[in-house]
């Protein structure tokens, strides 16, 4: 009899134990279920492009860009890139790696952007801001097709802001200045 009570709490506690891998396992596929659906619904929903700033050669342009997302709870950050003339800008928000990623990329604070080519490989950028931005990358260098392109910055603070970002080049005798912005996605 006592044998029995013995084997019948060894079945009970294998049940639960079975219950509870069952109930972890469904845990598990909710759970990546839920950020599976976070990453595709958290993507950038909106890539607009405001400025592409050629080099005095042509052979590289930067780019000042947006991106936002994640619906109600939202996000958007400004960034600018170089990459080589030769590279579709359509792909911009899908390059995040070496010489493909931004040089710089901040929260949307930013009311004004200046990028002014010195030379082939130099570039100057100033951000105006309305209020403290948040940086996430600030590179001063970044390697494109083999070239090595030495980026400078100012930041200046600025009580204006406006209801669309303000954007120049200038590079040679080239001078761009608020190009109407073009949406990619």
């Amino acid at each position: 009899m006592q044998r029995a009570r013995h084997t019948n709490r060894e079945i009970e506690r294998s049940h639960e134990s079975t219950k509870t891998r069952k109930s972890e396992r469904n845990l598990g596929i909710r759970l990546i279920f839920l950020i599976s659906m976070c990453v595709i619904s958290c993507g950038p929903s909106l890539v607009e492009v405001f400025l592409e700033c050629p080099s005095p050669d042509r052979k590289l342009i930067a780019v000042v860009w947006a991106e936002a997302g994640g619906g109600a709870a939202g996000w958007s950050q400004e960034l600018v890139s170089i990459q080589g003339a030769d590279v579709p800008i359509e792909g911009l928000h899908d390059r995040r790696n070496g010489e493909q990623s931004a040089v710089l990329a901040i929260n949307s604070t930013a009311s004004a952007f200046g990028l002014k080519w010195h030379t082939n490989d130099r570039l100057f950028i100033t951000v105006t801001y309305s209020e403290q931005p948040a940086v996430f990358k600030m590179a001063e260098e970044q390697r494109v097709n083999g070239r090595l392109v030495h980026v400078s910055y100012q930041e200046l603070k600025s009580d204006n802001r406006f209801s669309t970002l303000k954007s120049t080049c200038q590079s040679g005798s080239q001078r761009i200045e608020n190009p109407q912005p073009r949406r990619l996605k």
